[in-house]
């Protein structure tokens, strides 16, 4: 923590809770499913998904929706950020 604050002086120190940080990408990747199909989930909470022309007139919409309505409820200053 020493180093950290040498580097970043106006860093606030929270305390690490690993049942959101297992719970929020899960919940992430369960939403992105059922827009589109999941090819390769990457490390990192990283994905690959597969994309055709239809699917992606038909989901882009429906993918940013719900991006806007995880990304409301993660936001809180109580878990982690994405």
């Amino acid at each position: 923590m020493r180093e950290a604050r040498q580097l970043c002086p106006n860093v606030i120190p929270v305390q690490a809770n690993h049942r959101l940080y297992t719970d929020y990408p899960e919940r992430i990747l369960a939403t992105v499913d059922t827009c589109l199909p999941i090819e390769k989930i990457m490390p990192f909470d990283g994905m690959v998904c597969r994309l055709t022309s239809a699917e992606r007139q038909a989901n882009q919409i429906r993918a940013i929706s719900l991006a806007h309505d995880n990304m409301r409820g993660i936001q809180s200053p109580a878990v982690p950020r994405i």
